[in-house]
């Protein structure tokens, strides 16, 4: 869904122990490349060589580098120097064929030598080579400063220095004294002389204490230092200050996660914390001296303690919280007026991270506080929702073969009613429809975008459209939106760089604003990706402009697997599926989405959305699951979004719709039932509804060997629990043994079995690691699994087993019922068995014009017709009594339309509607009474709509015009769909527009008055 994600590529943490494990090493032979031993050799390590940006370290790579370890950046515009004296100078670092290997400018005494290049090599890897040599400087001091400009790092092994020929001590300290004096003076300094005063300080650095004496006063260098500190400085403002650690002054072992596609723009965090030694520290500028309240968007052990120290001036401390986290430091630190240093550590830190510090006046918080309640939206009407759809679908979209259509033909050819109908069949509570993702096109006339760069917008409304053609079937609309860093064209009108993104936020507000201005109240909700390129940033703003015509509009913004990064939003983002039992009627006790609704969207397919030419659509979510996983959200008050593919002209994979028309059953219906009947008596899969997972359990298809339908259920956390109740004398628990698996508690009727051991040498599949038999073959029963320890524990199926000396078939009954086009059916099937016995209904062959879904518990059951199909349709169940099936028993479905007549008023008119005062009347099949768009039935005249009284009676719609009609005038009468209910289903389900013309004149006599019985033209 991210770019992050959709490119499914592997993402380097750039400490480079990992990424040495992708090549085959050469090992020091390079031939002439090789760096000499002629030179005085400096470890990237040495203290005199300064580091700017954000580098990392990584040491102990056994890749051949000179005191095997380096120095490395991801970000262009970092830079290293090292001032020296000597007359050449030349910079060992590895070099590669890998496009990876980027290039970097040369600079010796602030004169560009050009560019040199790691990439480009005829190996994969080579270690301890020249990129850079100069031997032919004049006997002196000089500076070499290497700027990154290109590739996705830059490494720096060692520089090797050359002398030929000496200076005297005064020599020296007055080339040194010259720089100095050079500077300007404090009051002068500008960010334009931070590297004339670091060259200056470097220089002085350089020198011995002998030299130093002879260069005397240097107040001018600790003045400009002082300026340039202060210029730099963070400032410390009275909302939110953002202390990110990748800007931070921190430990070179520490590392920093990077997407190396865009490293540019998506800011993550800083890994490897493992030493109490490790240390982040910034600069802050401070207008007056307060207090202030501490959040840090941190990953760390329960047993790390984080120490945030205002140098001097005291510190606050608090404790991880075991993941990734938003977490509010206990108390509140003193920041005096002026430059003060921050400096963050921790006790035992095991692999910690960390994205930044946040810092807000203590006094402004409680404002604050209640700014965020009031900007908070209510999610009840989600919540109600219980469920959504997740589309990414739009110009970098392709037709199941073939050539994808020119921008923006797929757009204008797209059939929204014919979606919105199929996301009625699927019960589906609101949409997310995505407005851009792998390329920036807007479906939509946005002018705001147009300003930006012409040519992507649409001039046809589809997303308005969409919007109508939902919320008419009560649907409710939401958008996704992603910043279009993969359009080039489009980013770079819009993007400067992560340190300065006014351009950027700037254009984001104007667009966000025109669509929420432009669709009100018809758009519910933003899903907004990428959260990464966003902060930091004054999300109140941002939260104003996109709730922009709708103050209740719901929004969020993807952290991915960071913690969130505001509490201005409303809902979780989180784009894979976990349950999220911590709430308080849906809202977020504690933890990283502390405060929002819980809401997670996943993939039911083999990825977010249709983007390359012939890409197939693969389920990767049984229907079981899928079921599984809505039964669990609602016992949470949970509401999941379900992501499906689509192809260009709205085709999606009928299997995952039928998983959705499963999912509307037991979300809508409390029926549970899939299509996915037992093969074996009595085996209960792992996805069975009825199985209660109780913790943080993922889901592993596609397993090879004999595992139960080639899917288990699997958790990583003991004390993790799976409950499954049953009704049978034995119960047998099936699942996988591995070396990596340990021993699971078992109770059954709330007693200990003991523990199981599911451990084994090598993988075997389909064990049975516990039975119990001899239980009351009458009565209900509990087995309960309880983690313990190993590093996984799975769950693949449960057999019951009944005995029985002398059973009696169960019988089962056909019936006939009759539904209306588009409309569900709920019934009960009517089964016997005469022992008493517990019963499991399943259908053995489904309908050709719709789908029946039966609760295998309790026999309830719906039919939901395929979209626009009407005639006698049918489907067969039997049902078992856990020793033997029933007879074959079939149901036979008539789906009718509602017919509706125009008739005459008063009966002597010849004319099929009348005129005068007189009144259009619809005369429908059922007996009906208002639905929910009742008051959006429309009389137009042309394209006038008129005023006009609306009635029911019985089976008659009858339609008042204020004005009257007039005579030989054709009108049209526009019923949206939930406009009426009847007696069959919940109402209309799709638009009815009847077109009729009035008499020239009127007509006397015993005439019916009508020429025929006209029927709606859908």
């Amino acid at each position: 869904m991210s770019s992050y994600n959709k490119k499914k590529s592997i993402v380097l943490s750039l400490v480079f122990t990992l990424l040495f494990g992708m090549f085959n090493f050469t090992g020091i032979g390079a031939g002439n490349a090789l760096a000499s031993t002629a030179g005085i050799y400096l470890n990237d390590t040495d203290p005199s060589i300064a580091y700017n940006g954000g580098w990392g370290y990584s040491s102990n790579r056994g890749a051949g580098d000179y005191q095997n370890d380096v120095h490395y950046t991801s970000a262009n515009g970092d830079s290293v120097e090292y001032t020296f004296v000597g007359t050449g100078i030349e910079v060992v670092a590895p070099a590669s064929n890998d496009a990876g290997y980027g290039k970097f400018d040369v600079l010796i005494d602030g004169v560009s030598q050009g560019i040199a290049d790691a990439g480009g090599r005829s190996s994969n890897y080579l270690s301890q080579q020249i990129l850079y040599s100069n031997k032919n400087l004049t006997m002196g001091q000089h500076t070499i400063r290497l700027v990154k400009t290109s590739g996705s790092y830059l490494q720096v092994d060692a520089f090797i220095k050359y002398e030929n020929g000496t200076l005297t001590d005064q020599q020296i300290a007055d080339l040194v004294k010259a720089k100095i004096d050079a500077l300007p003076d404090k009051a002068s300094v500008t960010l334009a002389d931070k590297q004339a005063v670091q060259a200056a300080e470097n220089s002085y650095n350089a020198l011995t204490e002998a030299q130093k004496a002879l260069v005397g006063d240097i107040s001018r260098l600790t003045d400009a230092k002082i300026a340039i500190q202060q210029l730099e400085a963070i400032p410390v403002n009275g909302k939110i200050t953002y202390l990110m650690a990748d800007r931070a002054d921190r430990s070179a072992s520490l590392g920093q996660f990077v997407d190396p596609s865009h490293v540019n723009e998506k800011r993550f965090w800083v890994t490897n914390w493992n030493s109490p030694a490790d240390y982040f520290k910034w600069t802050v500028n401070v207008p007056v001296a307060g207090e202030y309240v501490v959040d840090a968007l941190i990953k760390a052990p329960t047993n790390s303690t984080i120490t945030v120290t205002s140098v001097t001036y005291g510190n606050v401390q608090f404790a991880g919280s075991g993941d990734w986290d938003k977490i509010r430091a206990p108390g509140t630190l003193l920041l005096p007026a002026g430059l003060s240093e921050i400096l963050v550590t921790a006790s035992n830190p095991n692999h910690n991270e960390l994205k930044s510090l946040e810092l807000i006046p203590a006094a402004e918080w409680p404002a604050m506080e209640q700014r965020i309640a009031d900007f908070r939206s209510d999610t009840q009407w989600f919540r109600d929702a219980k469920y959504g759809v997740f589309f990414q679908w739009g110009e970098w979209g392709y037709p199941q073969s073939g050539a994808k259509k020119p921008w923006p033909r797929q757009i204008d050819e797209f059939d929204v009613d014919a979606f919105a109908d199929q996301m009625s069949v699927m019960g589906a509570g609101y949409v997310i429809w995505s407005v851009t993702w792998w390329s920036y096109y807007f479906p939509a006339p946005i002018q705001a975008v147009d300003d930006i760069l012409p040519g992507h917008t649409s001039q046809r409304d589809l997303i308005g459209e969409l919007a109508d053609a939902l919320n008419e079937r009560g649907i409710k609309l939401m958008l996704y939106y992603h910043t279009g860093s993969e359009t080039k064209p489009w980013w770079d009108e819009t993007w400067v760089s992560m340190d300065d993104k006014t351009k950027f936020l700037t254009h984001w507000k104007q667009i966000m604003t025109e669509v929420g201005n432009r669709y009100g109240t018809k758009l519910a909700g933003w899903y907004i990706d990428d959260d990464c390129i966003y902060y930091p940033a004054d999300y109140e703003e941002l939260g104003a402009a996109a709730k922009a015509g709708n103050p209740d509009r719901l929004i969020t913004y993807n952290n991915w697997q960071g913690p969130r990064g505001t509490d201005f939003q409303d809902y979780v983002s989180a784009e894979w599926y976990m349950p999220l039992p911590n709430n308080d009627n849906g809202i977020m006790i504690d933890g990283r989405y502390k405060g929002l609704q819980a809401h997670v969207a996943f993939n039911m397919e083999n990825d977010w959305g249709i983007h390359l030419p012939n890409q197939p659509i693969v389920p990767s979510v049984s229907a079981g699951d899928a079921v599984s996983r809505i039964v669990t959200a609602m016992q949470d008050h949970q509401v999941l979004s379900y992501n499906m593919m689509m192809y260009e002209d709205g085709s999606m994979n009928p299997n995952s719709v039928q998983s959705m028309i499963y999912v509307k059953n037991a979300a809508k219906y409390g029926i549970i039932g899939t299509d996915d009947p037992s093969e074996q008596r009595g085996m209960y899969n792992d996805s069975d509804p009825f199985i209660a997972y109780t913790g943080n359990w993922d889901v592993s298809t596609g397993r090879s060997g004999d595992t139960y339908r080639t899917d288990v259920h699997y958790s990583m956390t003991n004390g993790d629990s799976a409950e499954f109740t049953f009704s049978g004398s034995e119960i047998q628990f099936i699942t996988e043994t591995a070396s990596n698996q340990g021993e699971i508690e078992v109770y059954v009727d709330g007693v200990s079995q003991g523990t199981v051991n599911t451990y084994s040498p090598t993988r075997m599949t389909n064990q049975v690691v516990f039975a119990k038999q001899g239980l009351s073959p009458d009565g209900t029963h509990t087995i309960k699994l309880v983690k313990k320890n190993g590093a996984y524990m799975l769950v693949d199926a449960f057999k019951v087993v009944k005995v029985s000396a002398s059973n009696r078939k169960p019988v089962a009954n056909g019936t006939a019922v009759q539904t209306a086009i588009n409309q569900d059916f709920i019934g009960q099937l009517l089964a016997m068995d005469e022992d008493g016995d517990a019963l499991s209904y399943k259908v053995k062959e489904n309908g050709l014009k719709g789908t029946a879904v039966i609760d295998y518990r309790t026999g309830k059951f719906s039919y939901t017709p395929n979209t626009g199909a009407s005639g006698t349709d049918s489907f067969t169940y039997f049902v078992d009594d856990g020793y033997e099936a029933s007879n074959l028993a079939t149901v036979t479905v008539q789906i009718v339309e509602p017919v509706a007549v125009i008739s005459s008023q008063p009966a002597d008119q010849a004319a099929n509607v009348p005129y005068g005062h007189a009144s259009a009347k619809i005369t429908f099949n059922q007996t009906l009474k208002q639905g929910a768009n009742f008051n959006l039935i429309t009389l137009k005249s042309g394209r006038h709509s008129l005023k006009a009284h609306l009635q029911l009676n019985g089976n008659t719609l009858s339609v008042y015009p204020k004005s009257g009609f007039k005579a030989a005038t054709t009108y049209t009468l526009t019923l949206p769909a939930s406009a009426i209910k009847g007696e069959l289903g919940d109402g209309l389900a799709s638009e009815y527009r009847l077109t009729f013309t009035t008499a020239s004149k009127p007509r006397h006599g015993s005439g019916s008055g009508s020429h025929g019985n006209p029927r709606p033209r859908p």
